[in-house]
């Protein structure tokens, strides 16, 4: 049997720990792009609700929405929105939606184990 310490200085355990290496930091950036994508467009979707209906808050509820695509599409629909009711109706459509999906994937996954 080898030694540990003589196996991590193996040029196989080297070659092994970078490809590690590689592929957690590309996991990393996509993660990272993914949150930036979700940031930036829950951020333009807030501005662009401030500024249709400035007395509308809704900014906790966008925050809440974690799909850069849903938030593109929140933004194009506001455009066609009549009023600040049917914006409130749609989010509260869309988090109902959200939670019964997270729900279920927590009960597909507890089942998986």
């Amino acid at each position: 049997m080898i030694p540990i310490e003589q196996l991590k200085e193996s040029s196989f355990y080297q070659l092994v720990l970078q490809e590690g290496e590689r592929k957690g930091e590309k996991r990393g950036e996509k993660k990272g792009e993914r949150r930036g994508e979700i940031k930036g467009a829950a951020e333009s979707l807030t501005m662009m609700v401030a500024k249709r209906f400035p007395n509308l808050n809704v900014s906790a509820e966008i925050k809440r929405i974690q799909n850069a695509a849903l938030l593109q599409q929140l933004c194009v629909e506001l455009l066609d929105m009549p009023s600040a009711d049917v914006l409130k109706k749609r989010l509260s459509e869309i988090l109902s939606k959200n939670k019964r999906t997270s729900a279920a994937e927590r009960k597909k996954k507890t089942r998986s184990q």
